[in-house]
């Protein structure tokens, strides 16, 4: 009796630790999101300012192309990001049993084998995504 009550406590703090990890993970990612997208917002405004010193003659085309590759590794970074934050998120919901809850799967369905709700659409961007 008593290594069941110490094996159950072992599992508790167990879950706990997971749940306690997952929820920090989803808060660092989050952060390095939100960094990332401030990251392209500048870098875009840097293009932006670029190109019309450009025009104004007081830059260089290889200046504009220096700044515009650097938008395309911010703008990767922020996919990258925003990956991330999709995973921890995933994480977390498997570490705290709402996985299912939260894909709108019905249990008695899935036994059945039977969907009543057609398929979703995957959309082309998440939501929240700038065009």
């Amino acid at each position: 009796m008593r290594q069941q009550q110490v094996g159950i406590q072992r599992l508790e703090n167990q879950v706990r630790v997971e749940v306690q990890n997952a929820l920090i993970g989803v808060q660092q990612a989050r952060a390095q999101h939100q960094s990332a997208v401030k990251q392209r917002v500048l870098q875009e405004q840097t293009v932006d300012a670029e190109r019309k010193k450009l025009l104004a003659g007081v830059s260089t085309s290889y200046n504009v192309i220096l700044t515009e590759r650097d938008l395309v590794t911010a703008e990767s970074n922020e996919l990258a990001a925003e990956t991330t934050y999709a995973k921890a998120k995933v994480e977390l919901e498997r570490a705290t049993g709402q996985t299912i809850n939260s894909n709108g799967i019905s249990l008695e369905e899935a036994f059945k084998g039977k969907v009543s709700r057609p398929a979703g659409v995957i959309p082309d961007q998440a939501p929240g995504k700038r065009p």
